[in-house]
């Protein structure tokens, strides 16, 4: 194997390595780093090869929100919060992204078949667990995490499908979506209806209409199967005309009041980290909320709990940085990346899926920083040589 073959598939290994535990997908994103010094050392520490990294405002914005936080962190002491290690962690990736992509040594393909692949046991083992009467929320150690990675893994082969022309290659992406769906009708995820929502705006996207008008059927047979084989969204979706603690939006609604109390404290800096989850606590014992007391619920909409810990500086920081990304895409009219983001953008109304999540913010960061540096059309030097496997956009 030589060195870029070497470096294409330690880079491509870093979404299958999220299924695993923290530690190993970390190694496997230090192993990215340690090789491509090795490989690439004289050529990567040069001024020119930084210069158009540092002409990315989507790049600036990010170390602007990390220095951001990091000063509020040292000026309330709270160095210890998920936003500054996931920021870091979003830098780190977008560094490893640009320098991969600027050495043309993005391989979508074995990026998606690699994910693809490692879907199938993680999936049949979940659906093992579950018809072994294990725990799975338990088990899994946050169910959002995997709900996360099975909808991307639809979204992505999907986006594939028209590269993957070997028949065996077909038959192992409809196997992997067809139990990627099924593990997330088990685990009653809401997330796998938004992911096959993102692909039908995908299609619309593209105006193929009829393409759209057959895949409808397709969604309305997932909101049923997990209408049926899922208590849990059962009952959520009765509650939608009830208002108790099985409306959707029942506990969330309590959940933001709290932070919007916090944020009101002090609306320009926020309260920083650790002011804020005492003031929010405060409010849920004062309810009588135990459920949020015990699991210390965060807010369940990123966008909110940056308004209460760093105030409307840091979120307009964070919501410039989405709309820079947001602004390359439709210059360069990419709708692929485009709806990537948006995809992103919505998630975060009701998780934390920015900065608070490490699965996700590895996912997110590893997919909209990949897309960005392997553009056919982007005017930076990656463009100067073409990229064959770089994704549809």
């Amino acid at each position: 194997m030589n060195k870029n073959a070497l470096l294409k598939t330690t880079y491509a290994l870093v979404l299958p390595s999220l299924f695993f535990r923290e530690h190993i997908n970390s190694k496997v994103i230090l192993l990215n780093l340690i090789l491509v010094i090795i490989f690439y050392g004289k050529k990567i520490f040069t001024r020119k090869f930084f210069t158009p990294l540092f002409q990315s405002l989507s790049f600036i914005l990010l170390i602007l929100l990390a220095i951001y936080i990091s000063i509020s962190n040292g000026w309330y002491g709270d160095w210890d919060t998920p936003e500054f290690h996931f920021a870091l962690t979003w830098l780190g990736i977008g560094l490893l992204s640009y320098t991969f992509g600027h050495l043309h040594l993005i391989d979508w393909k074995k990026i998606r078949w690699y994910y693809t692949l490692t879907i199938i046991p993680v999936s049949l083992y979940v659906i093992g667990q579950y018809y072994t009467g294990a725990d799975l929320y338990y088990v899994l150690h946050g169910h959002v995490f995997t709900s996360i990675l099975l909808s991307g893994n639809i979204i992505l082969v999907v986006s594939d499908r028209k590269n993957c022309s070997k028949l065996f290659q077909k038959t192992i992406g409809i196997i992997s979506l067809v139990v990627s769906a099924y593990t997330l009708v088990i685990l009653g995820a809401r997330m796998c209806l938004a992911a096959l929502a993102f692909i039908l705006f995908l299609i619309l996207f593209r105006k193929d209409y009829r393409k759209a008008f057959l895949f409808s059927p397709v969604l309305c047979l997932f909101f049923w199967g997990l209408y049926v084989g899922n208590e849990n969204f059962h009952q959520r979706f009765n509650g939608f005309f009830t208002w108790n603690s099985h409306n959707p939006f029942f506990l969330r609604i309590l959940q933001w009041k709290g932070y919007l109390l916090a944020f009101k404290e002090n609306w320009l800096l926020g309260l920083g980290h650790s002011q804020t989850l005492a003031f929010v606590n405060h409010y849920y014992h004062k309810i009588h909320y135990a459920a949020a007391i015990n699991s210390k619920y965060h807010a369940h909409n990123q966008y909110l709990e940056l308004m209460a810990k760093y105030g409307v500086a840091g979120l307009f920081i964070f919501l410039s940085f989405i709309l820079s990304l947001l602004r390359v895409a439709i210059h360069k009219k990419t709708k692929w990346y485009t709806l990537w983001i948006l995809f992103f953008a919505l998630l975060n109304l009701t998780e934390n899926v920015a900065l608070s999540r490490h699965v996700s913010a590895v996912f997110f960061s590893f997919i909209l920083f990949s897309m960005l540096f392997t553009s056919r059309e982007n005017d930076t030097q990656i463009a100067k040589k073409p990229n064959n496997n770089a994704p549809e956009l």
